[in-house]
């Protein structure tokens, strides 16, 4: 009988083999629970695993008060949840929403900027390579809507904003089904002849389609070397996380991704109710406790705790084969002591197949601080004046009084009714009511909060660069604004925006786009058919003799290609400068001298993206493709000549 024991540092988690499962595994190893190569994997990324999280776990904290900040949610306290029985319409202690208000400024900027079609784009290196680079544009950006990258790459640049990173890893996926095809059967008589076609209907096994998947890693889950800053993920040693499955799922699973050793898991006392030292859900954004509190979440018996670890390495040294070259592999660890996965990354960009978002970056920090972290004060001092003065106001509203009980009857005085009549007691019939019952007074020294939240609010707004213009709202109060102060405060303000934006395009989009294009290059099995947007239709039309949708092979994608690289801006020109851009369209175009040195239609173009048109090229006269339409007589003095020849004539 095998036995497994995980090092001490593991939690207590022995359990015994009692026999063997049968499985293949990949490149001849041992991978069997117990084996020597399994127990040095093991080790080696549970090590990683540990460092890593180690290192991170300092950051929750920090990051749960942003949690609790963007659900705008504060527990109540005892006196509170007294006050909301009472009477629910009281109000209490609230988060002002305005880093939210900052966050989804900044959001909407970036998805303006980003995620209009197409997503991503690419450009051939020489000449030769233009029409390989477009058809892999064109296939990448369906991939794209297919698998809904916009929604992962918004979740992306929001975490990127609320924790200063985020970690997004792009696989590639198959979507395996049936479709319906038409089968056409021929119907016989009794003579043999052919009387007529029977139509049916009939399913087929197939590959519905393939691409690039994008998984959102959580920052809580995240597993990075931290040894180099977080924006240089591709120089460190390994990279990693960690999340939740469903026992079934793997059982599912295996034997298609490659899994291998998911019985144990089921059969053995490591499945029956161990619980991983990584089981812990350690995010704020459950306020309400309801996954924690369905079933015990992380300690449920069919709750799987998975490790997935890139981890650049020299295969001899691990035992995996006699190679002394690092090269990169893959593991998957299940409840942090069976192997269920390890295979050579081989994938031709020789990358982590992770792209990270770091836009307050600072080129060191392993985990740098966050947009609204640096707000995060002022956050604070903006809840704790509005909450102060709603619970002065609450409390001036609770009349308080000075009674003499000798002389008025209290019951009549606790009456909370309106239309109140208190009476005197007998003893003091004719003595006047002066002194019978006096009311405090009622002063609100929190008077001024609501407008010092206002500055409060102002100086949130400078630091995320997320003024009442980028809101959509207009300054108030002041003289009358004028056009160059707006446009001036406008384009300064964009320009911060922009700066934002371009960060994330160089570190989180670009690599997005290239590990999708490598893996579209290397894994596509399957022709597909894609629609042309923007300028390229027409080159299609020219090249393949289509209205702007192709039929793509895997071979046709096969070019050498640079990734288009977005600045983050929109394209749309302030008034002046689409001014400007068209007197001078005016003079070239008049001009003959001029429409010699420029391209007037690649000017006209410019102008209308300028305006804000992002398909100028459906707009483009299409040319018949192969030649020219000529009059009869001209056809017949050209092949007199000898300048035309009939189709077919060579």
């Amino acid at each position: 009988m095998a036995v497994i024991n995980v090092e001490s540092s593991t939690p207590s988690n022995t359990f015994s083999l009692t026999k063997d499962l049968g499985y293949s595994y990949p490149n001849d190893l041992d991978l069997k629970p117990g084996s020597d190569i399994h127990s040095k994997i093991i080790q080696k990324v549970m090590s990683y695993a540990r460092s890593s999280k180690d290192a991170m776990s300092s950051r929750h904290k920090v990051w749960n008060k942003i949690d609790e900040m963007l659900t705008a949610y504060i527990p109540l306290s005892d006196i509170e949840k007294a006050i909301k029985q009472k009477d629910t319409t009281k109000p209490v202690s609230i988060i002002v929403p305005y880093s939210y208000a900052n966050m989804e400024t900044i959001l909407a900027y970036q998805s303006k900027a980003f995620l209009s079609s197409p997503v991503y784009q690419y450009e051939g290196v020489g000449p030769e390579d233009t029409i390989g680079a477009k058809l892999l544009e064109l296939v990448v950006n369906q991939q794209a809507r297919r698998y809904k990258h916009p929604l992962a790459l918004h979740t992306g640049f929001r975490d990127g904003l609320a924790y200063g990173l985020h970690a997004s890893y792009v696989r590639w996926d198959k979507k395996e089904g049936r479709k319906v095809q038409r089968k056409e059967t021929p119907i016989y008589n009794t003579l043999g002849q052919q009387t007529g076609i029977k139509k049916e209907k009939e399913n087929v096994d197939t590959i519905l389609f393939e691409g690039n998947k994008i998984k959102n890693i959580d920052p809580y889950k995240y597993l990075p070397d931290v040894n180099v800053s977080a924006e240089n993920i591709q120089e460190g040693e390994y990279v990693g996380w960690f999340e939740y499955e469903n026992i079934y799922n793997l059982l599912s699973d295996e034997g298609i991704d490659g899994l291998f050793n998911v019985k144990y898991l089921k059969d053995n006392a490591t499945y029956a109710g161990y619980k991983s030292i990584f089981a812990t859900d350690e995010s704020k954004r459950d306020k309400n406790q309801v996954r924690s509190n369905s079933d015990s979440f992380t300690t449920r018996k069919n709750q799987i705790t998975l490790i997935y670890m890139y981890v650049t390495l020299v295969p001899s040294e691990w035992k995996l084969s006699d190679k002394k070259d690092p090269e990169k592999w893959f593991f998957l660890i299940g409840n942090d002591s069976i192997v269920l996965d390890a295979r050579p990354l081989n994938l031709n960009h020789n990358m982590y197949p992770v792209a990270v978002n770091v836009p307050d970056f600072d080129g060191y920090s392993t985990s740098p601080i966050s947009r609204l972290e640096m707000s995060y004060g002022l956050q604070e001092v903006l809840n704790w004046m509005f909450n102060s003065h709603v619970h002065n106001v609450r409390k001036s509203l609770n009349d308080m009084f000075i009674a003499d009980p000798s002389l008025i009857n209290m019951e009549d005085l606790a009456n909370p009714e309106p239309g109140k009549l208190i009476r005197l007691r007998k003893s003091a019939w004719g003595r006047g009511v002066e002194n019978a019952v006096k009311q405090f007074s009622v002063s609100d020294v929190t008077r001024g909060n609501i407008a010092d939240a206002t500055f409060i609010m102002d100086i949130m707004q400078r630091v995320n660069a997320s003024s009442d213009a980028a809101m959509g709202m207009m300054r108030s109060g002041g003289e009358r604004k004028s056009a160059a102060e707006f446009t001036g405060t406008f384009n300064s303000l964009i320009s911060r925006l922009e700066h934002l934006a371009s960060i994330t395009s160089i570190q989180y989009l670009q690599d997005i786009a290239y590990l999708c294009a490598s893996h579209t290059q290397q894994l596509m099995s399957v022709d597909t058919f894609a629609r042309a947007v923007g300028d390229w239709p027409e080159v299609l039309t020219n090249e393949y003799g289509s209205d702007g949708g192709v039929s793509i092979d895997p071979f046709s994608i096969i070019a050498d290609f640079d990734v288009v690289f977005k600045d983050g801006s929109f394209g749309n020109a302030d008034a002046q400068t689409l001014t400007f851009w068209q007197q001078m369209f005016g003079s070239v175009s008049n001009d003959p001298e001029l429409r010699q040195l420029f391209d007037v239609p690649r000017i006209f173009k410019h102008i209308a993206r300028l305006a804000g048109a992002k398909d100028v090229g459906s707009f483009v006269k299409q040319t018949p493709i192969g030649g020219t339409v000529m009059p009869d007589e001209m056809v017949a003095q050209q092949l007199a000549a000898g300048n035309l020849m009939p189709a077919g004539g060579m």
